[in-house]
């Protein structure tokens, strides 16, 4: 059976930049939905109503007048929009539909950090995706008023959508309602859907799922990341397959480190002056890898063998952050245990090592940045020697 076509549009910029990456990971977990940049036309169109507050209705008689003057096949279609949404009875919404039209709008507006950590939006656009993917097949199906840790809660609180970001995301009323409904679901689409709720709890909980599979990280410009996401899309059946943007220490600003300075004001007294010790060396290092990177992607094009002089500096400095942040995270749990009674010899050993690595390995990275930016001389001056071939 052919997927079924359901496009995004993108509305505004705040918070909406993991929207193709979630797109990429969703149409990688199952077989029966393709979730697809909508044309540029529609693109275009809906780009003049990126309104500050948006009324749902009304928002939704402009996407509906839009797809009817754009020629083509557009059965389905989720604005992602960075407004206030507003509907007919509830305000402040995370979202609404028009399911029996195929339209519907997901807003970032007062999520991040708010409701979902900003580092884990992906599990917000994709738990969305497949909810009103969800609407479209059965659209007769309506909410309940009452919070069953459903995916068809009204979450009038709404604290309340995490606890349906997961697996089994549907209550038994309603499992029983879609299965005997009249809408168009099939048991296929059903589990693609599940597999889909299920993936979005996991990286709610967890990040980026970690599986037997071999790893792949794809890293990309910016200009290439949608190449980089249908890469991770195709790949994805036999590799778990990271993009450089998706919850890598390209994140690191608003989750570990945050974590750090948080975890040093509640940590028993012997382990906050290390905890604040990584903090400081880990952010001076992310700060560092971040402008290495984007001294490789300046010149990447321009000046070769500009980034192959500093090849070496890059490797080293990469494996230094990495191995930094690794630690910096086995130290969070290591004064978690701390606090809460439980600490081994073996959590104890094991808060000493990142703290001596903060401190005596982390500072060298800053050493390897500069060798690395003095690769353009290198490559000038060993040019005109006979040094190298």
């Amino acid at each position: 059976m052919a997927r079924v076509p359901i496009e995004i549009v993108v509305v505004g910029t705040k918070d909406l930049s993991e929207v193709s990456s979630a797109m990429a990971l969703a149409n990688a977990e199952q077989d029966e939905l393709t979730f697809q940049v909508a044309s540029n036309e529609i693109q275009g169109r809906m780009q003049m109503h990126a309104y500050a507050t948006v009324k749902a209705d009304d928002f939704f008689d402009q996407v509906e007048s839009i797809r009817t003057e754009v020629r083509g096949f557009h059965p389905f279609v989720i604005a992602a929009i960075d407004a206030h949404l507003d509907g007919k009875q509830y305000s402040n919404l995370f979202g609404s539909h028009r399911a029996e039209k195929g339209v519907a709008v997901i807003t970032t507006d007062q999520v991040a950090d708010i409701i979902v950590q900003k580092d884990r939006m992906l599990a917000y656009f994709i738990y969305y995706f497949a909810r009103y993917a969800l609407s479209f097949l059965s659209p007769t199906h309506r909410n309940h008023e009452d919070s069953r840790g459903c995916v068809f809660d009204r979450k009038v609180d709404k604290r309340d959508i995490v606890k349906s970001m997961r697996a089994r995301a549907l209550c038994d009323d309603c499992r029983r309602g879609l299965v005997s409904g009249s809408g168009t679901l099939s048991a296929s689409q059903f589990g693609a859907l599940e597999r889909l709720f299920s993936l979005s709890g996991r990286i709610l909980n967890e990040g980026l799922e970690v599986d037997g599979r071999p790893r792949i990280f794809v890293g990309s410009s910016s200009e290439g990341l949608d190449i980089a996401n249908k890469l991770q899309e195709l790949l994805s059946g036999e590799f778990s397959v990271v993009v450089w943007n998706q919850g890598t220490v390209f994140g690191l600003g608003t989750s570990t480190l945050e974590a750090l300075e948080a975890e040093s004001l509640l940590a028993a007294t012997h382990y906050a002056p290390g905890l604040r010790l990584i903090q400081a060396r880990l952010k001076t290092g992310v700060e560092a890898y971040q402008a290495a990177v984007q001294y490789v992607l300046d010149y990447a094009k321009s000046d070769i063998r500009a980034v192959y002089a500093g090849s070496v500096p890059y490797l080293m400095l990469t494996g230094y952050v990495l191995g930094g942040w690794h630690l910096a995270r086995a130290a969070l749990v290591c004064s978690a245990a701390q606090r809460q009674a439980s600490a081994t010899p073996f959590t104890e050993n094991k808060f000493a090592t990142a703290v001596f690595y903060a401190g005596s390995i982390l500072p060298r990275v800053q050493a390897l940045n500069l060798a690395l930016y003095q690769g353009i001389v290198l490559d000038e001056v060993l040019g005109r020697s006979d040094l190298v071939v």
